[in-house]
């Protein structure tokens, strides 16, 4: 997705519940530092968009929580994706970048919380299923 500035972001949807799904189908460069930059100028875009909301500059939806959806594919994306936001010098320390929610056979869901001054309120991935037997 290109924007006013030219800077490229990957496109997204914001959901009814806040929540941004970034679409990363129409990335197609397999290189990892492009997408880290690419990654980051799009939630910079989404802190920018949730900060001017919770001030209250503008009157719209804000992004709270992010989700993004690698498939097999694109698992080399994993690592930018995990040290999202890492300063070079915390690599050492436990560093909370994108982090998964969950795995299935041909998929990898990872999510991210924006408000750092609020708990992640994004719903966790089901353990445990129940049925009924007639």
């Amino acid at each position: 997705m290109e924007h006013e500035t030219n800077i490229q972001l990957l496109d997204f949807k914001i959901d009814m519940y806040k929540a941004a799904t970034l679409n990363i189908g129409s990335f197609t460069s397999t290189n990892t530092e492009e997408f880290a930059k690419v990654l980051t100028n799009t939630m910079n875009h989404l802190r920018k968009v949730f900060y001017c909301f919770s001030f209250k500059w503008v009157n719209k939806i804000q992004a709270r929580g992010v989700w993004l959806k690698l498939n097999l594919e694109q698992s080399i994306f994993i690592p930018a994706a995990v040290k999202y936001g890492c300063p070079f010098f915390f690599h050492n320390l436990k560093w909370k970048g994108f982090q998964i929610h969950h795995a299935i056979n041909d998929y990898l869901l990872l999510t991210f919380w924006i408000p750092q001054n609020e708990p992640n309120k994004l719903p966790h991935y089901a353990t445990h299923f129940i049925g009924v037997g007639g």
